[in-house]
């Protein structure tokens, strides 16, 4: 079942269902021709998300997405379609509802595993081709929630692995350190599990993603590790 939607101009008056239990959003939107600058004015989502806690909305589960969240998926997969500028302003408030969630959520220093929040609005359109009915508050509510346990709790050192062209991966500490984890306990890994990048780390993943049809490189980059995410999930299920 999904929330009740009112739309009235700019703002949707949701209630929360159990598919949209991630959190109540009110997301203060963007104004005038300016929202083409996809961080700047793309407004803050406001919410606050425990296992066990209230959710940020009325006693009656009600809560207000105002701004691009209330554009179905459909809107979102047309404007990524239609060029990189139309989509921009989406890609800014994916941003800011990203921030938000950060800044309100508690034992979170970041929501995504993942450094690059380009990676969680592609996560977010893969999402949007199953439902283009969605909300694109609703598709990325439900990534966040897969997200959950795997969140960035701490202020997290961030590692730097060479590639071989001379750019970089980057990786939080904490999941690279949960990869190491999860390929120990598969048997795939018999290194360290410290959250350094060794030659045995690099050998484990080029055999994890050899045997998985990935790009064979060693390195943790986000292709591999949203493998290891929909491969081995921790308490949420599988990814959506």
């Amino acid at each position: 079942m999904r929330g009740r939607n009112v739309r009235s101009g700019p703002v949707c008056f949701t209630s929360i269902s159990s598919l949209d239990r991630l959190a109540g959003m009110m997301v203060l939107s963007e104004n005038g021709p300016a929202m083409r600058w996809a961080g700047a004015l793309i407004a803050v989502a406001v919410l606050v998300f425990t296992a066990t806690s209230a959710i940020a909305a009325d006693r009656l589960g009600n809560y207000v997405v105002r701004g691009l969240g209330i554009k179905s998926c459909a809107d979102y997969l047309e404007a990524e379609r239609t060029s990189a500028e139309a989509v921009q302003p989406y890609i800014g408030w994916i941003e800011g509802y990203l921030s938000s969630l950060n800044r309100m959520q508690p034992d979170t220093k970041d929501a995504s595993p993942l450094i690059d929040s380009s990676t969680v609005a592609i996560l977010t359109r893969n999402i949007c081709r199953g439902d283009q009915s969605l909300r694109l508050e609703t598709a990325l509510a439900r990534l966040m929630l897969f997200f959950e346990p795997y969140r960035i709790r701490s202020n997290s050192d961030i590692v730097s692995v060479p590639t071989p062209d001379g750019g970089a991966v980057e990786v939080y500490f904490e999941t690279l350190l949960w990869a190491q984890e999860t390929l120990a306990a598969e048997a795939l890994y018999n290194g360290p599990q410290d959250g350094t990048y060794t030659d045995s780390l690099r050998q484990a993943l080029a055999s994890y993603q050899e045997t998985r049809g990935l790009p064979v490189n060693g390195l943790p980059d986000a292709q591999t590790l949203l493998a290891l995410l929909r491969e081995f999930p921790r308490d949420n299920g599988n990814m959506p």
